[in-house]
């Protein structure tokens, strides 16, 4: 739970578990949330979520001054990101309400000025030393995200009802916490790109199967 805090900067075993205590503190607080919801309402909360995320950002950067490259570590951190655990939140809310006509209705709109949106960013080599894009380029590329992923899941597409695509979604989880160590395990024995992707997808496609099958659902059944 203490990955990468000053002041012992403390390492993950592998590069991109740096996210599991940090979804770990967000699933501690998810009682919370949903509370606050049923309280409040989804849109008061994720105006109180990026409120909270932004002033974090300001704290860090304007008050503590941490230097830049430091930032990406500490601005990851859950308090930095609570906009986006709090989207996907909501998201599911809307879902479970059925309030999805805005998403669909602007699709058109939303993903050309995402790809712009993204644009701005690839072309902002300031962006850990100075920009003010810092603060809000994430929010606002998680907000536009979020309609484009309740669009697609209202359209009700073929496409995303593939056996397929739904076994990849089943076993993404383990996906992201196998590929890296795979990678890692071959990336000295195997000299091309190609081979490389040829070993390493099918193999972290079975760990990640193993995992769901044999850990993850099993416990998604316990009842406490």
């Amino acid at each position: 739970m203490y990955f990468n805090l000053p002041p012992i900067y403390t390492r993950q075993l592998v590069g991109v578990w740096w996210t599991l205590p940090i979804e770990f503190s967000f699933y501690l607080l998810l009682p919370l949330m949903g509370l606050v919801v049923y309280k409040i309402g989804a849109i008061w909360f994720s105006l109180l979520s990026l409120i909270l995320t932004i002033g974090y950002k300001l704290y860090i950067v304007q008050i503590l001054q941490i230097p830049s490259e430091y930032l990406a570590t500490i601005l990851g951190q859950l308090p930095g990101v609570f906009f986006t655990f709090s989207l996907g939140f909501v998201s599911a809310y809307l879902v479970f309400k059925n309030k999805l006509e805005i998403c669909s209705k602007y699709l058109y709109l939303i993903i050309p000025v995402t790809i712009i949106w993204i644009a701005v960013l690839l072309n902002t080599p300031d962006y850990w030393t100075g920009s003010p894009l810092i603060y809000f380029w994430m929010s606002v590329n998680d907000v536009l995200f979020m309609l484009i992923i309740l669009a697609i899941y209202r359209s009700k597409s073929n496409y995303i009802n593939f056996k397929f695509f739904i076994w990849l979604g089943k076993i993404s989880y383990g996906i992201y916490l196998w590929h890296l160590p795979v990678i890692l395990l071959f990336k000295d024995k195997l000299t091309t790109f190609s081979s490389l992707l040829a070993v390493t997808v099918p193999l972290t496609l079975l760990l990640a199967s193993l995992s769901y099958y044999f850990i993850e659902k099993k416990f998604s059944k316990l009842k406490f």
